[in-house]
């Protein structure tokens, strides 16, 4: 394995900046959309998505691999949002019980993402890892460090919550 001297000196400034250009092309709609969904504001979302990917883009020029820099573009994009999920807002509190329905009529994307919405941060975060970016319950509970059996389950509640919402509204 090449150590980051090693790639730093391989890649020339200018293919540097094209191997910035890709990274950024290939991760930027996953980023911005994982941002969006977690914060719901356009606008945070573009800020806080340019801040991973300026991050990130850094410890690239610094000479971490590509690889390694994708690992650490999820790692530093889930730090900001818990980190801000706790410090946010708190819990939202589902409306009042309305009379329930079957799944099976018709669902609105506008009703999805209410229901997506009034998920707390956590949960939310888990079920768009797993279920919307199609990450392994293993790597969620890697990138949001905790036991697989606890990312499991929380996977498992938030799929519950989503449903009883979507029962209910």
């Amino acid at each position: 394995m090449a150590t980051r001297l090693q790639i730093q000196t391989r890649i020339p400034l200018g293919n540097r900046n094209a191997l910035c250009n890709h990274i950024y092309a290939q991760h930027r709609r996953r980023i911005y959309g994982l941002c969006l969904w977690m914060l719901a504001d356009a606008e945070a979302a573009d800020r806080l998505a340019q801040l991973v990917f300026t991050r990130c883009l850094r410890l690239l020029q610094q000479g971490l691999s590509p690889s390694e820099l994708e690992e650490q573009l999820d790692r530093y994009l889930i730090f900001h949002l818990r980190t801000r999920a706790t410090h946010g807002r708190s819990e939202v509190r589902l409306p009042p019980a309305r009379p329930r329905r079957r799944l099976d009529h018709f669902l609105s994307a506008s009703s999805l993402i209410e229901a997506l919405q009034a998920l707390p941060a956590e949960p939310r975060l888990l079920l768009l890892l797993h279920d919307w970016l199609g990450y392994t319950a293993d790597k969620v509970a890697d990138l949001m460090g905790m036991e697989t059996g606890h990312c499991k389950r929380g996977i498992f509640d938030a799929r519950l919550r989503l449903r009883s919402h979507l029962l209910h509204a």
